[in-house]
This record gives C-alpha cells, sequence and structure tokens, in this order.
C-alpha cells in the first residue's frame, strides 16, 4: 500500500506489482504540474491615489515572455458610476476590468495574452474616476516555462 509525502501529499512506495497505482501516480502527476505552475506565477501591482480622470498607474516592465492570465481590482470605496480600468502594455490594451457601484473588488480570467520582454504594463482610469479614492489593480503573471 502507498505512502503519502508530507508536503504535497504524493503518493509512494508501491509494492512490485501492485494493483491501483495508476489513480495515485495520476493524482501525483496532476499536483507537480500544479506545483510548478504556481512558481510560473507573478502579480505585479498598479495604484491610483485620489485618481482623477484618465488617471495612469506606476509602470512594471516585463523581464521575460510571459502571458496575461488575470485582472483583479480593490478600491477602497465602491464608485458613483461604473468605473472602467484597463491594463495597457505600451499603448495596446491587453485587459480591463470594470467596477459597477457597489462594487469595491472584480477580478476577470485573460487567456493567455503573451507580454514580450520589454513590454510596459500599466493601468489606467478610462474616463471619470467617479468617487473611487484609493484603487490597486492586480495583474497575474505567468511566466514562459
Amino acid at each position: 500500500m502507498a505512502q503519502q509525502t508530507d508536503c504535497l501529499k504524493l503518493a509512494f512506495g508501491w509494492a512490485l506489482g501492485e494493483n491501483g497505482w495508476n489513480a495515485g501516480m495520476d493524482s501525483n502527476l496532476q499536483k507537480l504540474d500544479a506545483a510548478v505552475n504556481a512558481l510560473r506565477a507573478e502579480t505585479l501591482r498598479f495604484y491610483f491615489s485620489n485618481p482623477g480622470t484618465d488617471a495612469e498607474s506606476n509602470r512594471a516592465v516585463i523581464e521575460e515572455p510571459a502571458a496575461l492570465a488575470g485582472l483583479r481590482v480593490y478600491s477602497s470605496v465602491t464608485p458613483t458610476a461604473q468605473t472602467t480600468i484597463k491594463l495597457l502594455a505600451g499603448a495596446a490594451e491587453v485587459g480591463s476590468v470594470s467596477l459597477s457601484v457597489g462594487e469595491q473588488t472584480k477580478a476577470v480570467a485573460i487567456v493567455d495574452t503573451p507580454l514580450s520582454e520589454g513590454e510596459v504594463l500599466w493601468a489606467r482610469i478610462d474616463g471619470p474616476a467617479n468617487g473611487i479614492v484609493n484603487v490597486a489593480v492586480q495583474a497575474r503573471i505567468l511566466r514562459a516555462m
């Protein structure tokens, strides 16, 4: 009968010729894939404090080829009207999130939008800030393997 490792709970120690190792090994490979994928992930953060119309955030440079996998926005207060925040690579929009009245946080998944080494990422409030005060935008980046 198989045993388990402490950290990832990987199965090991099957007796030679033992039945049932297939499901255990499939589970091991899925856990290892998830662990390696987590090593690829990085979160870039962009901030706004008391933003005005079309406010721009700080910048971040992509240091190696990667892919944008998602965006999350956090606001200290809810907007008075729908407010859209766009993520840009250079001048090109690569993602956006809209906060509606009553929303302080929202996340969107983005299907592997490629980012090149040296590209500059930044966020912009598209139009009026609609009463939001402090905003953080998180971009989930997956480095190429």
